[in-house]
């Protein structure tokens, strides 16, 4: 083999960050040019990888070794500033090693020998060796520093939608990414609740938003979206089980709660596979709740062409009912909805009166809310417990199986804790006996409940959507003559249908002496009108509206149903 006289330099560095960033390649190409002016090599040829040296395939490595097949054999030198730039790995040192001779290539490097005389040999694996073994405990201590920031509570990786990175180079953070943030968070809050049910309806929710980023192909598939759901960064915590670091909570802000994001597991975990209809969308928004007054089954929609256009129509399909296959235009059927919806707002006297009912019940919401503030504490309290007596059992076992099953459990209750001192957290940094926040909540249902045709006039179909479960308890009816039927409101707005009906209000008069019952034995006594608890009230209308407004209205107390209602 003759001496060569030509030479191509290989340099390497780990990753894309430190060819970018770094001066790594441009020293050892530089170490290497110096080391060829000395042996009188020329340079004809440069080529870098920034992968791993553990690894074998690498592109620059590739096309190095395609370059030396079209030399001469023996012609041409490999220069690599260090044995360790060639390879990290021992089998892989030797492996391409034998490449670069095979391909008639001589290594050399200004900072050792290579050789096959077995001193030289022994010396160069040696080296391979120790190469790899800096490798291995580089990658270890690594992943031993990474793990402490973790439990820590920081994220050293990629960040899900709605998050970035923010901050100095020295002083990072992870911070909302608005406007992703926000419509992460109310699809989170939606599939949480319900109005989005399926996975499907998520996906489709973010694929419609034209401000959530998604990417090149311009679409999120199906596939992501269960990792975004599961993905506990949004309840501002963390979790890694391939290094045992279980659900721990997290330096930046939460999107949703702990809480939240435990019923969106839960439901993943007992509806992940129900499927989605295609033709539900913006295009129908009652499909699905309006069933056919002759069937009582949901009536189906679609597009109908006509001679120039189509035109939108629900229709009945079922085969046996007397309107099977009669359309319905849409105009009319959703027409007559929005005027349903109209039908349904409450005076303005009776939003008077709901307050005194919201006020009652906000009351016992913060009797409640101390209640369940005691119970939290209770519940944190006896985890604890169960996991000490399971730490204990843990440290006496000693078959295999039981160990496992004990820290499958304990991981199972290290993650209730969690939710227990997340939800915790949130009921002492929320106090609803607080006058501002009564009013912010009375205000936000004042105003559902006064327009309920706002939500009906969103653009989002799961506001449109969300209006049928919040007005109404079950599916509406729909007869092509008679229009909609009797409904079946929620208990929100029946309670103000009960307090409007005029049967009621009439009721408000004052009692005649002799009461409306049948007239009563002999020696049983009869209050007298000045004993009765209701003064004359010759305008009840009136005095309803002056008995709202009055600190303990007698008007909540005249009719059985709303006593009731508010007990």
């Amino acid at each position: 083999m003759t001496e060569p006289k030509l030479a191509v330099i290989y340099a390497r560095v780990s990753t894309h960050k430190q060819s970018k960033e770094a001066n790594g390649l441009s020293s050892q190409i530089h170490n290497c040019q110096e080391f060829a002016n000395r042996s009188g090599l020329q340079v004809v040829a440069t080529f870098s990888d920034d992968i791993s040296g553990k690894e074998i395939d690498r592109p620059g490595m590739t096309d190095m070794l395609n370059f030396l097949r079209a030399a001469p054999n023996g012609s041409c030198a490999v220069l690599v500033d260090d044995i360790s730039r060639f390879s990290r790995n021992l089998f892989g040192h030797l492996l391409l090693r034998q490449k670069v001779e095979e391909v008639g290539g001589v290594l050399m490097s200004p900072s050792g020998q290579f050789g096959n005389d077995p001193h030289t040999k022994l010396s160069e694996n040696m080296q391979a060796m120790v190469a790899e073994h800096m490798r291995v405990s580089n990658a270890i201590q690594t992943r031993n520093r990474q793990r402490a920031h973790v439990l820590q509570g920081h994220w050293l990786w990629g960040l899900p939608p709605g998050y970035k990175h923010a901050g100095e180079k020295n002083n990072k953070y992870i911070a909302r990414d608005e406007p992703a943030a926000s419509i992460m968070q109310q699809v989170l809050h939606d599939y949480a609740d319900g109005i989005l049910e399926t996975q499907e309806e998520v996906r489709r929710a973010l694929n419609t938003n034209p401000r959530f980023p998604k990417g090149r192909s311009g679409l999120i598939y199906k596939q992501r979206i269960r990792k975004l759901l599961e993905n506990p960064l949004y309840a501002g915590y963390l979790q890694l089980p391939s290094w045992d670091i279980p659900l721990t909570k997290a330096n930046h802000e939460p999107l949703i709660s702990l809480e939240t994001w435990q019923r969106i597991q839960d439901r993943l975990a007992g509806r992940a596979k129900v499927p989605v209809r295609k033709d539900v969308n913006e295009d129908f928004p009652l499909r699905g709740f309006v069933n056919c007054g002759g069937c009582d089954t949901p009536l189906r929609a679609s597009w109908s062409k006509g001679r120039s256009k189509t035109y939108p129509y629900y229709v009945c399909q079922t085969k046996n009912c007397d309107h099977y296959g009669k359309s319905i235009k849409r105009a009319d059927l959703e027409g007559e909805f929005e005027t349903l919806l109209t039908r349904i707002a409450p005076s303005r006297p009776v939003l008077k009166i709901t307050r005194k009912i919201f006020e009652k019940l906000w009351a016992r919401r913060a009797m409640e809310f101390e209640e369940r503030r005691k119970t939290l504490k209770a519940n944190l309290s006896q985890i604890n417990r169960e996991l000490d007596a399971l730490v204990e059992r843990v440290l006496n076992a000693s078959q295999q199986t039981l160990i496992d099953a004990y820290e499958r459990k304990i991981a199972d209750l290290e993650q209730r804790k969690c939710v227990q001192q997340d939800t915790l957290e949130r009921y002492d940094a929320q106090n609803p006996t607080k006058s501002d926040n009564f009013e912010d909540a009375y205000r936000t249902a004042l105003e559902f409940l006064s327009n309920p045709w706002i939500l009906r006039n969103s653009n989002r179909i799961q506001d449109k959507k969300a209006v049928l479960k919040l007005a109404f308890a079950s599916p509406l009816t729909y007869d092509r003559k008679e229009g909609y039927r009797t409904m079946s409101l929620s208990l929100p707005f029946k309670v103000l249908e009960e307090v409007s009906t005029p049967s009621i209000t009439q009721n408000l008069k004052m009692v005649r002496a002799a009461g409306l019952e049948p007239a009563r034995p002999y020696g049983q006594r009869i209050l007298s009108p000045a004993r009765l608890p209701i003064p004359p009230c010759p305008h009840p209308k009136e005095n309803l509206i002056a008995d709202s407004e009055a600190d303990d209205s007698p008007f909540l107390h005249r009719d059985p149903w709303l006593s009731d209602f508010i007990a």
